[in-house]
């Protein structure tokens, strides 16, 4: 009797300790998932934009295809940015001006500089990196902000 019993406490040691690591780990990604939301919610779009999209990627075990935990937004614009200081006006994270990440609305071709419609920016607060995106070529006009915990 002695045995049978033994082998029931070692049964429910285990199932317990499975129980408590589904648990630890399903608030880990409650937690990460709303850390990295409020902190992408700092971001200020303007009142004219409209959103297109809002999706969240919480942390995995293994991230392959895609960082997590991370955060994507997209807005629509009405009017379009139409040069660096613009963009550099909206660019702002919690007061923090990013850093334009190339000579926004120029490219250089084969043939020299050219205008382009697209502007980056980025910049690393509390730990998160931020980028900001602009897309003057896309239909309807849009900006993405992406927002990754660099682990």
């Amino acid at each position: 009797m002695k045995k049978g019993w033994r082998k029931h406490r070692i049964l429910i040691a285990v199932a317990a300790a499975l129980v408590f690591g589904i648990l630890a780990y399903w608030l880990y990604v409650l937690i990460s998932v709303h850390a990295i939301t409020t902190v992408a919610n700092q971001f200020k779009p303007d009142n004219s934009w409209r959103p297109i999209e809002n999706r969240v990627v919480p942390p995995k075990v293994f991230c392959i295809d895609e960082t997590c935990p991370s955060v994507s937004k997209t807005w629509s614009l009405q009017q379009p940015i139409e040069n660096a200081g613009e963009f550099q006006k909206v660019a702002i994270i919690k007061g923090v001006k990013m850093d334009l990440l190339n000579e926004c609305f120029y490219v250089m071709t084969p043939t020299g500089r050219q205008k382009s419609n697209s502007c980056d920016a980025s910049a690393t607060l509390d730990g998160y990196k931020f980028w900001l995106s602009y897309y003057g070529n896309s239909t309807p006009l849009t900006i993405n902000l992406r927002v990754e915990r660099p682990y």
